[in-house]
């Protein structure tokens, strides 16, 4: 038989205690599908410094009501909870309302969980559409793809 001292036993004891809830804690099930960047109300042209827009994240797995968390050019912008939307109950999305102050490029990175979903979307000045300049025709192309991990 091996004798331990009982410091050593208490110890160990203590560093297994603290394992046990590491090892049996759920795993997360929540998975973020898709993002998209919408126009708030009809006739807002989401793309322009001071109209609307909607970030729509949609949600899956076990876990898809769990709180979902926006950030902006890797800023805490919010955080909601998602809601069904289809008769079924299967189709969650989460929406952040968004007015942009300001023309530039931004990261919108939502995450549920483990799972994140970054898009870019960029927000021009009215002056620039109204311009003509090569500038305006980047701004035109407002969005960007979704990419992301669960």
């Amino acid at each position: 038989m091996i004798n331990t001292s009982r410091a050593v036993r208490n110890s160990l004891l203590a560093v297994a205690a603290c394992a046990l809830p590491i090892s049996f804690a759920p795993t997360a099930n929540a998975q973020i599908d898709s993002v998209k960047v919408i126009q708030l109300m009809d006739g807002d042209y989401c793309g322009l410094v001071g109209a609307g827009c909607t970030v729509v994240a949609l949600t899956s797995g076990a876990d898809k009501a769990s709180p979902v968390t926006m950030t902006l050019n890797g800023a805490p912008f919010n955080q909601t909870v998602p809601y069904t939307t289809g008769g079924d109950g299967t189709t969650f999305q989460a929406r952040f309302t968004w007015i942009p102050k300001q023309a530039g490029t931004y990261t919108i990175v939502v995450s549920q969980g483990t799972s994140t979903r970054t898009t870019v979307f960029t927000i021009c000045s009215e002056s620039a559409l109204l311009s003509g300049s090569a500038a305006a025709q980047v701004c035109k192309l407002t969005g960007g793809s979704s990419t992301g991990s669960s």
